[in-house]
């Protein structure tokens, strides 16, 4: 009977880097015939923009929409709640799933960033998402070089838009967000990307997973 496959999201601030470092992975994986999918929140699977989750990404990135911060934590849990099943069906199948992001942004973008208590964000995703990550990693970056990141790619989203002291409050968050996701269970890497060893840091990941899809 095949092993199930690996939940593993990538976690960090918005020009982390974690974008590029899950594409490479996702096609290293495949490449080596470790059947891997990619996923992003909000949003779903890469390459599927007819879905409820792509529509939802759109209500929540548009610079028009002025979402409130409970509004707004229930648009991505309802993005989850729905993501997460696809999930599981791939996971059920030996298909391991990369998701770039998952409820733990919510903790730090809601969270941290908004001011929502997170016992109260743990609570709502444990009433709709019944699957935690198998892996979650994390890439932490200067502030400075993370803006100058979103700057080149061009026009900025809603939430890349928020004023400087929300975006500090969001860099502390993912400074704080292991010793929860150790608390919950989950197994946690923490990559800080100042010195741009992005082949190292490949390495140490993919090293990760392989240990994890076939320990035992």
């Amino acid at each position: 009977m095949e092993k199930k496959g690996l939940y593993i999201v990538f976690e960090g601030p918005d020009g982390s880097g974690k974008s590029t470092q899950a594409r490479k992975i996702v096609e290293y994986l495949n490449h080596q015939g470790i059947k891997t999918v990619h996923f992003r929140e909000p949003g779903g699977e890469i390459g599927d923009t007819n879905t409820i989750g792509e529509k939802i990404r759109v209500l929540l990135c548009d610079n028009e929409n002025n979402i409130n911060a409970m509004c707004e934590l229930a648009l991505f849990t309802a993005n989850r709640a729905q993501l997460i099943e696809k999930i599981k069906d791939y996971t059920n199948q030996g298909i391991n799933v990369l998701c770039e992001r998952s409820f733990l942004s919510s903790v730090v973008y809601q969270g941290f960033g908004r001011g929502i208590p997170v016992p109260l964000i743990l609570q709502v995703t444990r009433l709709f998402i019944d699957k935690l990550p198998d892996l979650a990693v994390i890439y932490h970056v200067n502030s400075n070089e993370a803006m100058d990141r979103i700057l080149r790619r061009g026009e900025k989203d809603r939430i890349e838009r928020e004023a400087a002291d929300f975006h500090h409050r969001v860099f502390k968050g993912y400074r704080q967000l292991k010793p929860i996701c150790e608390s919950l269970g989950i197994p946690c890497i923490e990559i800080d990307t100042d010195d741009k060893k992005w082949d190292e840091y490949q390495e140490i990941v993919i090293r990760e997973i392989i240990s994890l899809k076939y320990k035992g």
